[in-house]
């Protein structure tokens, strides 16, 4: 399983029970239950990075992924491996830097600062949150629709 940020998604008891008990349907049953996970799965992967904000670099476009896990096991799952992506999801507070052994701070330019600097704070910009909220209803339906099919 891959390391990183995610936001779980809570799926109704109907979805949830599908894929816990996945072993007491039959063979077509169980493909198409893993179908509908692989779908949705893919679905919330696509409006994430569809919603991500594009920096400078792309590395958190670049750190969003998903793996899908069939079998009796079956599950789907968004994450993003960039290190700063729960910084853009929820924001940050405002940010306050420190001289850290002298009486200045030192920039890169040459320039000198005394004491501490503010540096703002960062808005939120969420992209793994509302991918998952726009798809669960979708998902749970098309799982409903599986179940009660014959």
């Amino acid at each position: 399983m891959p390391n990183g940020f995610r936001i779980k998604m809570n799926l109704s008891s109907v979805t949830y029970n599908a894929t816990r008990d996945i072993e007491k349907y039959s063979a077509k049953k169980r493909g198409e239950i893993q179908d509908v996970i692989e779908d949705g799965t893919k679905t919330v992967y696509d409006d994430a990075l569809r919603a991500a904000p594009y920096g400078h670099t792309g590395n958190l476009k670049a750190g969003i992924g998903m793996s899908v896990r069939k079998g009796m096991e079956a599950f789907g799952e968004v994450y993003s491996n960039a290190p700063h992506s729960h910084l853009v999801e929820f924001g940050t507070h405002p940010r306050i830097t420190y001289p850290k052994k002298k009486k200045a701070l030192k920039f890169r330019d040459g320039g000198f600062a005394r004491g501490y600097i503010r540096a703002g704070s960062m808005s939120k910009k969420p992209f793994m949150r509302p991918a998952a909220d726009k798809n669960k209803p979708r998902i749970e339906a098309e799982m409903e629709r599986v179940l009660k099919r014959d």
